[in-house]
């Protein structure tokens, strides 16, 4: 049987929590966070950009949760490395990530948010998107960026898949259990004898309401020129204003609760337009992830094609 999903007034809250990111509220670089309260993810070139490793480590304890390894992260394997990740550890409060287009798809935000954070706002992950150039922002899972660099990459140089998976995995053994470990919560132990009793993550919730990731865009406007054909198009769905008003400035503003957007001119209502693309019903889990999966899949081939086609631009 199919267990009920994550409670309403909790989710809702974290959802208008997203909309004020945690690196405006707090300094993230000087703040101690409870155990398993934060988690930071990165993806990290482990050979020549060829191999990358998607890691995982906990603000609150410093410890590496997890470090995946793949010879090419894109927004689908990007997102299955997540929702692996989930699966395993549980779903934290909190998951920061810097703009990297894997993660957050269009960087002009001209759309709505990406597959993966969607996905999380849906499971009752907060996602906290750091701002552009700022990695002290993201200080804990950069430091272990640096040390697994300069203590294992530099010094092993693995050259296969398979050898960077290898020493990667003896590193993560060693940087929780034996490295002593600077940071605040540490205090020169590693981390997981600082830290021997840790809290248990609530697991990923077998149904899901995959439209709830509307309350953080609630207020949200898009502005749109109409085409000569009177429709403008938002996040690759198209909708009909009005041909008389083709070549016109048009505002479009998010209702999340009628589920619609409210077309404005000059500050006036003109027309409501259902949101397409909502799913309408809650999900098994797996159902879910794989509707995600396949937009994230959408994601990349729109990010490749923008790539190609200002590379053309450039030539």
């Amino acid at each position: 049987m199919l267990q009920e999903p994550l409670s309403a007034i909790p989710l809702v809250n974290a959802l208008r929590a997203c909309q004020e990111p945690l690196w405006k509220k707090s300094n993230s670089t000087s703040k101690t966070f409870p155990p398993f309260l934060l988690i930071c993810m990165i993806l990290m070139p482990a050979r020549q950009h060829v191999i990358e490793a998607c890691n995982f480590v906990d603000a609150g304890t410093s410890l590496l949760l997890d470090a995946q390894v793949h010879e090419d992260f894109h927004a689908e394997t990007a997102f299955q490395a997540v929702v692996a990740f989930l699966r395993r550890s549980g779903c934290p409060s909190i998951l920061t990530f810097d703009r990297d287009p894997r993660w957050v798809g269009s960087a002009t935000a001209r759309d709505f948010p990406s597959a993966l954070c969607q996905f999380l706002l849906c499971v009752g992950v907060q996602p906290n998107i750091l701002p552009p150039r700022h990695p002290e922002l993201n200080c804990y899972v950069e430091r272990y960026h640096r040390t697994y660099k300069e203590e294992c990459l530099f010094v092993h140089r693995p050259g296969t898949l398979e050898e960077v998976r290898n020493v990667t995995e003896a590193f993560e053994h060693f940087y929780n259990t034996q490295r002593p470990h600077q940071g605040r919560s540490c205090r020169n132990r590693p981390p997981s004898q600082a830290h021997p009793v840790l809290p248990t993550l609530p697991a990923l919730p077998a149904v899901v309401d995959p439209d709830a990731w509307l309350q953080a865009v609630h207020g949200r406007t898009y502005a749109r020129r109409v085409k000569s054909d009177g429709r403008v198009s938002v996040d690759g769905a198209d909708y009909y204003i009005k041909q008389a008003l083709a070549g016109q400035l048009i505002t479009l503003c998010v209702n999340a609760v009628e589920r619609c957007f409210e077309v404005l001119q000059h500050e006036s209502i003109i027309k409501q337009l259902p949101i397409k693309g909502l799913q309408g019903q809650r999900m098994p889990l797996d159902d879910y992830i794989a509707l995600m999966q396949e937009r994230a899949r959408s994601e990349e081939r729109q990010r490749m094609m923008n790539l190609r086609r200002r590379h053309l631009q450039a030539r």
